[in-house]
């Protein structure tokens, strides 16, 4: 019997360890599979995904849970991309006419009236700009944060109320008259900050398309089907073919 022991104990325990180390290298190769997928993702192959074997374990649970955080990459890349385009299309305008409005300035000898004509349109060029990057600041919180949480019933009119001393005064300046009508409440659900963006910007636009003179009228009302907002100006409107835009 202990010759048997001895002669055999060796057999079995190579046999074990070989055994074993093809189990571990079967049960191991999903995972070797998955690395090696995961090593060739880059931010410039986003769009790579880890192969799904169907066997419904807990390996194909991680590649689809992966696949899924590849997704939400790949948008966020995405967004990104779009973000950095728009804001260098939309900044480059501005800029290009401020330059073009001070080189002017430098090069000729200009009278006083010209030179504060000339001040005014920088002046303009330069809020405009603020607006802009006020815009983009806006868009990249929304990327950024959860403004779910900010969803809440507000008073229409208090913002009314708020920014209706800036659009008089911003009109006076332009010899524009601005005047805002709306009752005593507007509950409506929504955000804020995004509401006030809104109302600031259809004012501002109507404000730059306004000539001299003119009337811009900012209206709320309250019906049965909702709450209505309308932002009118004596300015030339918008063409038929940009309005659905």
């Amino acid at each position: 019997l202990r010759l048997y022991l001895l002669f055999l104990l060796p057999i079995v325990l190579i046999v074990s360890f070989l055994g074993a180390w093809i189990v571990a290298c079967r049960s191991l190769s999903p995972i070797t599979r998955l690395l090696n997928n995961l090593h060739h993702v880059r931010s410039v192959s986003i769009d790579r995904r880890l192969p799904v074997e169907g066997n419904q374990d807990e390996l194909d649970q991680l590649a689809m849970a992966v696949n899924s955080m590849l997704d939400e990459l790949e948008q966020a890349f995405s967004r990104i991309r779009d973000f950095t385009g728009d804001a260098a299309h939309e900044l480059r305008t501005p800029l290009a006419r401020l330059t073009t409005l001070l080189e002017h300035a430098i090069s000729k000898s200009l009278s006083q009236d010209q030179a504060l004509a000339t001040l005014d349109k920088a002046y303009q060029e330069c809020m405009r700009l603020r607006r802009l990057i006020d815009d983009l600041m806006l868009m990249a919180r929304l990327d950024t944060e959860n403004m779910e949480e900010e969803v809440q019933t507000i008073d229409l009119s208090v913002i009314l109320e708020d920014v209706q001393e800036l659009w008089q005064e911003a009109g006076t300046e332009r010899g524009i008259q601005v005047r805002v009508e709306s009752p005593p409440q507007l509950p409506v659900r929504g955000r804020s900050i995004l509401l006030r963006r809104l109302l600031t910007n259809l004012v501002d636009n109507a404000l730059q398309h306004t000539p001299k003179g003119g009337k811009i009228n900012v209206q709320g009302t309250m019906a049965d089907a909702g709450i209505t907002l309308v932002v009118t100006d004596d300015g030339p409107g918008i063409d038929a073919e940009h309005t659905q835009h």
